[in-house]
Parts: C-alpha cells; structure tokens; sequence
C-alpha cells in the first residue's frame, strides 16, 4: 500500500472516529457488549467501565498525527499482516491494537487471554458492521498460549508480531517466531509518581489513588512507588492524605475479585514492608497505613520508607512513598534498578515537561500524575508496530 494511501483518507478517518465514539458512549451497542463478557471477570464493573471509557477518547484525531509521522519518514510503508498477543491483566491493549491496525491499514489478528476472551470478537465485529475499509481486517483468535502447532501456523503467516506478557512469555515467543517475522514486545515494567515541592497535596493524591486503583495495580502504568521531594515528615503527611483518597477512590473504583492467593500475597508484603517502613516516632505518624478489609485483606496499602530504589508489589494496591531531594536524585537511584520503566506520573500539573529532561533515558513515558492510565492512541501499542517498509 501507497504512502499516500496511509494518510487516512476522508472515508478511513471516518469510520475509524465512529467506531472510537462507540466505545466512548455507555449506551452504544459495543460498550453493553463489552460488559456483558466482562462481567465477573478480574476487574470491577466501575474500573471496567473507566477503561473503556477513557481508552480510545480524542482517537478521532489522531489520524492527523500518523499523516505528520509518514511525511516525516518519507518512506513508503504499508500495513503489515500483523498477531496480537493480548495480556490478560488490563483491557486497554485489546482496543488500542484494533484502532492502530486500523491507522496503519494494517490486517490483525488479536488473539485473546483466557482471562479475557470477549474483547477481541466484540472489536472483528464492530469493524465489520462498519463496514469497507475495516470490515474483514481483524480477526479475533483464541487458543492456550504454548500451543506450539497452532502457534507455528498463526507465527508463520504474520509479518509483525506485537505481544504483551511476562518477559518469560517474551522470550519464548521470540525463540519460535520465524526470522521473517519482526517481533514488537511489551513485556514486564513498572511504574512511579512524583509529587514536587509546589504539589498541593490533596489534589496529588486523588490523581494518584485514580492511577493505584485501575485493574488493581496489576498493570505495568500503575505507580507503585511515589516519590515526594521534600525530608520524610512530608512524606508520612501525603502517605496519610494518600490513604485517605484510596479509600474514596475505592468506593468509586472497588477492588476486583481476589483470590486466596492473592490474599496471602497482600499478607505476605504487608509483613515485609512492617519491616522496611520509616519508624512512626521519627516523623510523628503511622507509616503504614491499612485500608478498610475486603474479604480478610486490606483494599490498599500505604508505606512511607526511606529514600531507595523503587518497591514493587505490582498488585493489591499496595504503595510505597518515599521522601526525596529532587528529580536528580530519583533519575540516579532509577538508573541503578535493572528492571525496566514504563511511565512516570508527575504532580503537579504542567511539571511534566521539565520532569522529562531529568528522566530521558530511564522512563519511557512522562505525564501527569492522574493521567498515567489513560495512554494516548500511539502509546502501548505504536501505530509504527503495524507498519513495515513497502
């Protein structure tokens, strides 16, 4: 396919707004879809209902932005035959695959989780009641992941392959795909905020607890250290305003299903994190900080410890905040952890820009604290992953 025919004609960006206005309006015939197969799956109906609320908002536009891009390059690329491995711990990817295929005029297949197996049905069908240039360009596929015969045949006839999944997961996708096939992987990271000297507190938290409590913090943009500038007394006072705004927050987006092992995991964390905490007397607060129980386990957990590399649980809800002198020195002890980072949120607002300069190089993405859970179309996936060089 033609550069030009890239540039998202008026037809294509037509219908690639009306189906994104579809999943952006509660009453449409694919959001009543999508909440019926979520239903009594791993997330709460009013997280599931946020997500894809806000996943594919301002998409309309951003055809615009793949027109700027193709110029730039002045290649010619065209859409590839493209396998999407989706995750099974957060919904997003499922439809930002599906709209940036869509960009890229590309022909998916979005093989489902087996914790999630509607998603991808919902959007083959929605393209095809849209009708000619989407109709017939994505497939949903469901198999156990492994399937080494069914996946030689689905890794064969693709050009691109973008998966989501554990680095394990990763790498074994990339020991069995065909040399002609290009693999683009979104394997394990994590996340951190940031709450600058001139942050209002109150109005931090709430952004943070927002970006905490989607998918449970299971997802690799929940934030699961923040970072307050300032000596430790200040940081033990946003712990406490934190705690406080979980536990409103949790009453607008409540903890999903909990397993016993979950549970025992939370357990398990909370009786480290007894032991790494700042001692309550040396700032005059409570430094860990239970919410109200669920099910015999805590919906959130707040823990003000001294000032280190990043403490991940990656679930539960649970949160480390840790006091520090400045950007540079969180940059420096980021740059020491080997594990790769995926976003960091900032507060207060308009601090990101600045925030990106002292970050370059160690995150991949910095916004708004609050806004970390809503990444834009182009982010996780790129449209740039359905492409290749004609």
């Amino acid at each position: 396919m033609l550069e030009r025919e890239l540039r998202a004609p008026a037809a294509r960006a037509a219908l690639i707004a009306r189906g994104a206005a579809q999943w952006c309006d509660p009453r449409s015939k694919v959001r009543s879809q999508a909440r019926a197969a979520l239903a009594g799956s791993l997330w709460s109906a009013p997280v599931i209902e946020s997500a894809l609320q806000t996943v594919l908002q301002g998409v309309s536009e951003r055809h615009e932005l793949l027109d700027a891009a193709c110029a730039a390059r002045g290649a010619r690329v065209r859409g590839a035959n493209t396998l999407a491995i989706l995750p099974g711990n957060v919904i997003g990817p499922a439809l930002a695959c599906a709209y940036c295929a869509a960009f890229a005029s590309a022909s998916l297949t979005l093989k489902a989780s087996s914790a999630e197996r509607g998603l991808a049905a919902i959007l083959a069908s929605q393209f095809d009641d849209l009708g000619p240039p989407l109709a017939g360009t994505l497939k949903a596929a469901c198999w156990q992941g492994g399937d080494e015969g069914r996946e030689a045949i689905e890794f064969a006839a693709a050009e691109r392959i973008v998966a989501f999944g554990s680095d394990a997961t990763i790498a074994e996708i990339a020991r069995r795909a065909p040399a002609h096939v290009t693999l683009r992987a979104y394997g394990e990271a994590f996340s951190i905020g940031y709450v600058a000297a001139g942050a209002q507190l109150e109005g931090a938290a709430a952004h943070a607890a927002a970006d905490i409590c989607m998918f449970d913090q299971h997802g690799c943009m929940s934030p699961q250290t923040v970072y307050v500038e300032g000596d430790d007394a200040k940081a033990a006072q946003f712990g406490r305003v934190l705690a406080d705004a979980l536990g409103r927050t949790s009453a607008e987006l409540p903890r999903g299903h909990m397993t016993r092992q979950e549970r025992a995991a939370v357990g398990d964390f909370i009786r480290r994190l007894s032991l790494s905490t700042l001692p309550p007397a040396l700032v005059g607060a409570e430094t860990l900080l239970l919410g109200s129980p669920l099910g015999g386990c805590p919906q959130h957990v707040v823990a003000v410890e001294p000032f280190g590399r990043p403490t991940c649980a990656g679930f539960g809800r649970i949160v480390s905040i840790k006091a520090c002198s400045g950007l540079r020195a969180v940059g420096a002890v980021l740059r020491e952890c080997g594990r790769p980072l995926d976003t960091a949120g900032i507060a207060p607002a308009g601090a990101a820009a600045a925030a990106s300069a002292e970050l370059r190089g160690v995150v991949l993405r910095v916004c708004e604290l609050g806004e970390m859970q809503r990444p834009p179309l182009g982010y996780r996936p790129a449209v740039d992953d359905f492409l290749v060089r004609a």
